[in-house]
This record gives structure tokens, sequence and C-alpha cells, in this order.
């Protein structure tokens, strides 16, 4: 009984540190994407015209669409971790 314990009180422990460190990454996913669509934002006119600007959009449109993923299988796990 009390190795039962023990045991619960580590998975305990780890179900925590999971949850705080899934925490971690959807705040910081959250952060680059705002920061990504940002620039991404700044680069549209002239994405237009520059091909070097152009790959750049593209390349971050892909790294949002990817984000949205990360923040979105984060928000999962957190919700069935509660």
């Amino acid at each position: 009984m009390q190795q039962a314990s023990k045991l619960l009180g580590s998975l305990a422990a780890l179900s925590a540190r999971t949850n705080a460190a899934e925490k971690q990454i959807l705040e910081a996913a959250r952060s680059r994407q705002d920061t990504a669509k940002t620039e991404r934002d700044q680069l549209r006119d002239k994405a237009l015209i520059d091909d070097a600007s152009q790959r750049r959009y593209e390349a971050l449109s892909l790294e949002i669409g990817r984000l949205d993923r990360v923040i979105a299988q984060s928000l999962h796990h957190l919700a069935a971790g509660s």
C-alpha cells in the first residue's frame, strides 16, 4: 500500500511538471506566432514586388500554420490533463 502511495505521488508530480512544460510551450508558441504575424504583415506589400520578401512572407505563413497546430495540441493536452 505504501509503495502504491509513493507511485501515485510520483505520478502526480510528473503530471504537474508535464502541465507546467505544456504551458511554457503554449506561451512560447503564442509569442512566436504573434511575432511572425507582425513580421508577415509588414512584408505584405513588399512581397508583391520583391522575390526575397515573397519567400520570407511564404516561410512566415508556413511557420504560423505550424504554430497553430502546436497551440492546438498544447490546448488539447492541457484540457486532457486537467
